[in-house]
């Protein structure tokens, strides 16, 4: 059985692969409800704190660019004025500094609410850094990336120099091997994959929700075919799908599209199974699901790089629009509330996101 409360720190890949969603239902917004029941204690690095405002800084700045770039576009097809009259929340103005306060100000209040302590960049010993980075060891063991992988060698320091005395038990919730590889056969440090995983552990190792997780589970496989088809439906039905065509390599240079419409072309070959139990209620469970399906998705863009530039009405002419069908064997997770009551279950809204991670091949449609 685990001691609680459970010592945490997290990594700023969490943050990012969770989109900075602090709803009460989410994973980060869950996290305020096992801190209140006195099951976790988070510590902080401070260097993440920072990353996760520079990171919400620059979305912020590309937040503001695509909004400019989107009306020049749409002015192309209606007249900028017919468009204000019609969309006058679309065409607002937007200053940059005083919407990266506001997201900075959200970001401030999320962290003061969980952080039992942030842990401070004092700690950290030059020396050791530079040894751990000549000789190569973890997170610097990359030779193509062991240059900036120094914030991540910070933070595994902080962590190390806050706890490695004390010999308490810590959980690191990071999905980046290389960091994880720097706390291995280190007695005290656990390491684990998400927040959800977290959330399974307290659940199962619980003796009053004992029942309960094991019901939810059993519960999830009798109901596994009907979730499959909904899970489908729901694609089907709303096509919340975001398809990455392009890759930025390490010398910056960018390869593939940048579609502006995507459509479901095909589905098929969908399966679920259940990853956590993250939440355990009087007659209700909470759970993520990990979906697989080979997806074919139809993906256009307007190709300007080939269309003629009139200098005269200072617009591009003939501009086609070209489709690409991809192919995908997309993983994607869900969550969904079930009724342990009348064994009944709740899709919650999700979007399937496509890239180079899931893409099997991509061609031209032909007209």
């Amino acid at each position: 059985m685990n001691k609680y409360p459970l010592y945490i720190s997290i990594d700023t890949c969490i943050f990012e692969s969770n989109g900075y969603n602090f709803d009460e239902t989410s994973a980060l917004g869950l996290l305020k409800k096992y801190i209140a029941d006195g099951k976790v204690k988070v510590f902080l690095s401070d260097i993440v704190y920072r990353e996760m405002k520079a990171h919400i800084s620059e979305k912020c700045s590309q937040i503001i660019s695509d909004h400019e770039n989107w009306k020049r576009k749409s002015a192309k097809e209606l007249s900028s004025i017919f468009l204000e009259q019609a969309f006058p929340s679309l065409f607002m103005e937007y200053d940059e500094e005083e919407l990266k306060g506001k997201c900075l100000k959200i970001l401030d209040n999320y962290v003061q609410s969980i952080a039992e302590e942030i842990l401070d960049i004092s700690s950290v010993n030059i020396g050791t850094l530079f040894n751990d980075y000549f000789e190569m060891k973890p997170p610097f063991e990359d030779k193509k990336t062991k240059k900036s992988e120094f914030p991540d060698a910070c933070i595994i320091q902080e962590i190390k120099n806050r706890f490695d005395k004390s010999g308490e038990m810590v959980f690191i919730i990071s999905s980046d091997n290389g960091f994880n590889k720097s706390f291995e056969g280190i007695e005290n440090y656990r390491m684990i994959g998400s927040l959800n995983d977290l959330y399974d552990i307290i659940n199962k190792n619980d003796e009053e929700k004992e029942e309960a997780y094991n019901r939810t589970r059993l519960i999830f496989d009798s109901l596994k075919e009907k979730i499959e088809e909904e899970v489908k439906r729901y694609i089907c039905d709303n096509e919340y799908i975001e398809v990455f065509g392009q890759t930025i390599d390490r010398h910056g240079i960018i390869d593939g599209y940048d579609y502006t419409e995507i459509s479901l072309h095909n589905i098929d070959n969908l399966s679920v199974m259940i990853h956590s139990v993250d939440d355990i209620s009087d007659n209700e469970s909470t759970i993520t699901v990990r979906c697989e399906a080979n997806m074919i998705v139809d993906c256009s863009y307007d190709d300007y790089d080939n269309a003629p530039w009139d200098s005269e009405e200072k617009e591009y002419l003939f501009v086609e629009t070209v489709t690409i069908r991809e192919v995908h064997n997309a993983r994607f997770a869900c969550s969904i509330v079930i009724d342990r009551e009348d064994e009944s279950f709740v899709l919650r809204p999700f979007k399937v996101l496509l890239g180079g991670d899931t893409r099997v091949s991509r061609e031209k449609k032909s007209e």
